[in-house]
Parts: structure tokens; C-alpha cells; sequence
């Protein structure tokens, strides 16, 4: 999403809210055009919540994503399918040479330690882990994401200090993640917070440590005007459907 028009959802958002109600704005994967939009918007908008989220050893190894070697790949007319398929082994992910320097590269940067180190001096911006390789967790076998959970928090200390919050990659539960890997993620780090991709708001109540909290992910090809209305959908939706009651039994 241009960053005029993510300026617009901001602008259509915050106003809709009302009641006290807080807009968390959180970003996955680390890239840097994210670390600097947030940089310059967060001391504008003390208000907003902003998450950025990161993989520790890909930041610090300047490792990058399989869909960026993908997109690489296309523009010279080559089918990605096979990389992108293969299965994720945790422990060889960050090592495959055809990933290594993609985090360098002007069209796929992702922000340094520097930049999330300045990102979380700011009051109203948290670092957020999103695990080394990025792989689905319910694709792993228990020791592999019991070893990608125990690995990813050891470098965030490493590198960052207290891990704060945890964001399961793509995030959505049942399909992403599923109770094994919440029950693992709130063993391991009981004072995180866990976030998923389950797109409704949630109350105050809900904002406690070890619960998985939903986010509503945006697509940024829809424009601003789009992407607020289904938002604000997706919230009236939900707030509809939780002051249900089921109708009496006749009797």
C-alpha cells in the first residue's frame, strides 16, 4: 500500500472509532519501508498503537523471504512453484543460499537492528517476534516448533532484550497454528502477548498475556476507501454477533 493512501486509512480510521476504543497498527516481516513510514508517523499519531513485527535471524543475517526469491524468479520467466512448495525445515531455512543478501536488496530491504532499535525507543511503537523462518507452525512436527519457539526467543533476548509479543506467521488459527503451538509459544514466554490474523476487533478483556488476540490483515491493493469499509464491517459484524442471544425454548 503507497504510503498516501495508508496515511488516508489512518485518517478514515481513527475518527470511526470512538468510545475510547485504540487502533493498533501492526506490520509483519520486517521490511524497511514499514520501520520508516512507522518512524515518521508514530510521533504523529500518539494515539495509535503501532507492532512491528520481525524475524530476529533474518534481520540480523540479512536473510530473506522465499517470495521474494519467487518474484526474482518470475521476472526472469522462471516457475517458483518448487521453492515455494518445499517444506520448511527450521533449521536449514536461514542457510539456503538462494535467500542469503535478499535483505539488502533495494526492492526486498528489511529494516537492520539499528532501525528496529530506534523503532522501539519510541513510546508507541513495540518490536514484535514473528519467528525465524516464517514457516506455518502447524506444518512443523512438535520438536521442530518447539526448537523454532526456544531458538527466535533466544535471539530476540540476544538481541533485543524482554520479548513483548509474538505474532504466528500468516496467523490465521485452526489453520496456521493450532493449540499445540499456543499452549508451546505461552509456556515458553508467559508475558507475551500472542497475535494472530482472525479478522474481528477484541475488547479490553481480552488483552491479557497468553491470549492469542486477532488482527485484521489489509490488503494494500484495495485503496484506502475499501480497506476502511471492510475493517469497519468486519467490527460491526462482530459486535452484532456478540450481543446475540439465542431465543428461548418455547415452554
Amino acid at each position: 500500500m503507497p504510503a498516501e493512501e495508508l496515511d488516508a486509512l489512518v485518517e478514515l480510521l481513527l475518527p470511526a472509532l470512538g468510545g475510547g476504543a485504540r487502533l493498533t497498527l501492526s506490520f509483519d516481516d520486517g521490511y524497511a519501508d514499514a520501520a520508516d513510514w512507522i518512524a515518521s508517523r508514530a510521533p504523529r499519531l500518539p494515539s495509535v498503537e503501532f507492532l512491528f513485527c520481525l524475524s530476529p535471524r533474518k534481520t540480523e543475517q540479512r536473510v530473506g523471504f522465499r517470495w521474494d526469491r519467487a518474484e526474482l524468479l518470475r521476472r526472469v520467466g522462471t516457475d517458483p512453484a518448487s521453492l515455494l512448495g518445499a517444506p520448511y525445515r527450521p533449521a536449514e531455512e536461514n542457510l539456503r543460499p538462494e535467500l542469503a543478501g535478499l535483505a539488502d536488496r533495494p526492492d526486498f530491504r528489511l529494516a537492520t537492528l539499528d532501525d528496529a532499535r530506534r523503532l522501539a525507543r519510541l513510546p508507541n511503537v513495540a518490536l514484535c517476534n514473528h519467528s525465524n523462518c516464517h514457516a506455518r507452525f502447524s506444518d512443523l512436527t512438535d520438536q521442530e516448533a518447539a526448537a523454532e519457539l526456544a531458538e527466535s526467543r533466544a535471539d530476540w533476548r540476544r538481541l533485543f532484550g524482554e520479548e513483548r509479543h509474538f505474532a504466528f506467521p500468516f496467523g490465521t488459527p485452526g489453520v496456521a497454528f493450532g493449540a499445540r503451538d499456543l499452549a508451546l509459544a505461552g509456556a515458553s514466554a508467559p508475558s507475551a502477548l500472542l497475535w494472530t490474523t482472525e479478522a474481528r476487533p477484541y475488547g479490553p478483556e481480552e488483552r491479557a498475556t497468553g491470549a492469542a488476540l486477532p488482527r485484521m490483515a489489509v490488503d494494500g491493493t484495495w485503496g484506502s476507501r475499501s480497506a476502511a469499509a471492510w475493517v469497519l464491517y468486519r467490527s460491526l459484524r462482530h459486535r452484532v454477533e456478540s450481543r446475540a442471544r439465542p431465543e428461548r425454548a418455547p415452554g
